[in-house]
Parts: C-alpha cells; structure tokens; sequence
C-alpha cells in the first residue's frame, strides 16, 4: 500500500474525518503502508478533515493530494514526509488549515498556495524549505496565523506583508532572512505574536512597530 494509494481510498470516503495518528496498528512506515482500515465507497460527502499526525510516517506527499478537493483541514504534522511541496495543493481551494510543519521537506512553497484564498492557518515551520517568502501568500487576506519558524527561508520581509491584515501570530524566526524590518508591518493591526529572532535582519526597529499597542509578544 502506498501514500498515493491512501490519498485515492479517502478521495472517496463517506466518513468526513480521518485520523490515522488514532488508528490502532497505525506506525512507522509509509503513509499507505497503514492505509488498509480504510472503507472504499464511492457515494456520500467528501473527506473534509485528513488528519495524520505523530505517526512516523515516510516518504513524499503525492501530487494526487489534489484530488481530494472538500478538504478543508489538512493535518500531516510531526512525521518524516521529504520531498517538496506538490503544486497540486493549490486544488484545494476549500482549505481553512495546513498544517505540515515539523517533517522533512525541501524545496521552495510553490507559487499555486496564492490560490488557497480562505486559508486562515499555515504551518509549515521545522522543514528545510528554501527561497523567499512565497509572495503569494500576501494574497491570502484571510490567512491569521503563518509559521515559518525553523526552515532556510531568505531575502528581505517584503513590503507586501501588509497586505495581510487579519494576521495574529507571525513567526518567521530561525531562517536566513536579511535587510531591515518593514515599516509596512504596522498594517497588521490585529497581530499580539511577532517573532523574527534569529535571522540576520539590519536596522532599526520602526517606530510603527513599537506603537502597535496589540503585540504581546515580540522576539527581535
């Protein structure tokens, strides 16, 4: 059994929750390797929630993770998954969260994730992602909580970052990321959680920054 086979069987599912982190015999392994407890029927709701977490799962996310368009959570934290991010994630239009952080995963955040316009929540911190912060996440306006905490992201904070204003947590700390804070930072005007610590940013702390009077927290 493989990952591709297991993203096929739930394409189809009648049950809307899915999580194999809670399935007795349930390990190690390739993701499809356990993915034989799953009921195949071809009628009834599409799978909203996939939920795979903690189980030490193997391997990369196959591009047929596209097809399973009623997602709308997609939990596949704290395994072994390797490989890059599979443009196929951008079907998934229907996306509220994302959540893929601590795995193994390289490469760049492909540009299709600017299609996920309801996305509230991204995770993808404690990876080996590389390049500069995707620009189309300035896009996503609805997006509350991104962290890229832990990974090689680098350039500067772009300007663009803005955009989005809806922003509460901001963790972009432990990267490669350079140049100076972004005045443009004081648009965020709901954000009480900015982490950019560890990074090699030059520069003075703008004055728009200190104002913000809903930061709670703020790792420099």
């Amino acid at each position: 059994c493989t990952m591709i086979r297991l993203v096929r069987r739930v394409a189809a599912w009648t049950i809307c929750w899915l999580a194999v982190a809670l399935v007795p015999g349930v390990g190690a392994g390739s993701l499809v390797q356990n993915a034989d407890f799953i009921a195949c029927q071809h009628n009834g709701p599409r799978c909203e929630f996939l939920e795979v977490f903690g189980a030490d799962l193997t391997g990369s996310i196959p591009s047929e993770i596209g097809e399973l368009v009623g997602l709308k959570h997609l939990w596949m934290e704290e395994n072994r998954l390797t490989g890059t991010l599979p443009t196929e994630l951008g079907n998934l239009v229907q996306l509220i969260t994302l959540d893929i952080s601590l795995n193994e995963l390289t490469g760049t955040v492909p540009l299709e994730l600017a299609k996920l316009s309801g996305l509230e929540e991204l995770w993808l911190e404690a990876n080996h992602l590389d390049g500069p912060i995707p620009p189309g996440i300035f896009g996503l306006t609805a997006l509350h909580t991104l962290e890229l905490y832990h990974n090689d992201f680098s350039g500067p904070i772009p300007s663009h970052i803005g955009l989005l204003t809806a922003m509460t947590v901001l963790d972009l700390g432990r990267n490669s990321l350079t140049g100076t804070m972004p005045a443009e930072l004081k648009h965020l005007v709901s954000l009480h959680d900015l982490q950019l610590s560890f990074n090699y940013l030059t520069g003075l702390v703008p004055e728009e920054v200190w104002s913000m009077t809903t930061l709670v927290r703020l790792e420099l």
